[in-house]
């Protein structure tokens, strides 16, 4: 029988950052709180949520499917491959790469790689980039993610090195 472990909840952290799946046992993992990314669909596929943070987004309330990203600072950027619907043929929507300032809720879409680099390089924002699979996985093992705060990191260590000397 497995027996939830409560060890973070009960140390009082936000289970924004330690729960590694949402309803119906969908992978979810936190970036900048509210926002996070979650696998659905069929086939299962990464999505970042941008409805919780009350976004402007002109392709729907999420960024899918994701294929890459990162987040420094108040920013959350990345890539989203093309998506076409096999059951509505006339359904397409193009690759886009993106940037989300967490802090003034601005999401700005880019059309070329190129574009995008040009803002990232602007913002003074790393080319360096994640993949939502091997987040996840790291997630699972360990809930301290490098762009947690660092208050949040403490205490999910401490709770983590608590578990360890049992």
């Amino acid at each position: 029988m497995h027996i939830p472990d409560y060890s973070y909840k009960e140390a009082g952290i936000d289970q924004f950052y330690y729960s590694y799946t949402d309803l119906g046992n969908t992978p979810v993992f936190p970036l900048i709180k509210p926002f996070k990314i979650l696998k659905v669909g069929n086939p299962r596929e990464w999505l970042l949520d941008t409805d919780l943070g009350g976004i402007d987004n002109e392709l729907g309330g999420n960024i899918s499917p994701l294929v890459y990203f990162n987040v420094v600072e108040n920013f959350i950027y990345g890539y989203k491959s093309e998506y076409k619907d096999d059951k509505i043929p006339d359904f397409n929507m193009p690759q886009k790469w993106f940037i989300l300032n967490t802090q003034d809720k601005k999401l700005q879409y880019f059309d070329k790689e190129s574009d995008f680099k040009a803002r990232l390089k602007k913002l003074n924002l790393p080319e360096t980039f994640l993949n939502p699979d091997e987040v996840y996985e790291q997630y699972k093992q360990d809930p301290v993610l490098p762009w947690f705060p660092e208050g949040i990191k403490k205490q999910l260590q401490e709770v983590k090195a608590k578990k360890e000397n049992k």
